[in-house]
């Protein structure tokens, strides 16, 4: 049984872009010499709860909700081999969309890869959705 980390579920949102549109957005920031600097870019935010009820229902497993410390959340993606700069910025993001779920940066954020993508940004759903499909794909070649 999986196990994911959350200590809020109600308040707890988090920006997802999918690799797709980042690699779009990308091919589209070097072909346009319009755009210099940095470029921060966010698609929708999603609950813990939104990706954890996503993934039971994609991939048909019951996911075992464990609450986690920041200390311990930490410690346990450093045991998964993350980046100490990712687990940073983990560190620090995560209470800072709980305490403002609707940050006007982020928001901008999200506008700024709509018009750079020139759609909505892809959800969750579909992330999770594409990847199941990927991963069913691969284990019968």
């Amino acid at each position: 049984m999986p196990h994911c980390s959350l200590a809020d579920p109600a308040v707890r949102r988090y920006a997802f872009i999918h690799e797709e549109d980042l690699a779009e957005i990308a091919a589209t920031l070097l072909l346009d010499s319009a755009h210099h600097g940095t470029i921060d870019v966010s698609g929708t935010t999603v609950s813990a709860t939104e990706r954890i009820n996503v993934l039971e229902t994609v991939l048909g497993l019951e996911a075992e909700v464990v609450e986690l410390s920041a200390e311990q959340a930490a410690e346990r993606w450093w045991r998964d081999g993350w980046p100490e700069d990712t687990i940073a910025v983990m560190l620090y993001a995560l209470p800072v969309f709980a305490f403002q779920p609707d940050n006007p940066l982020l928001r901008a954020q999200e506008d700024r890869a709509l018009a750079l993508l020139g759609r909505a940004p892809r959800t969750f759903t579909q992330w999770a959705n594409g990847f199941a499909t990927r991963d069913v794909d691969h284990r019968h070649v």
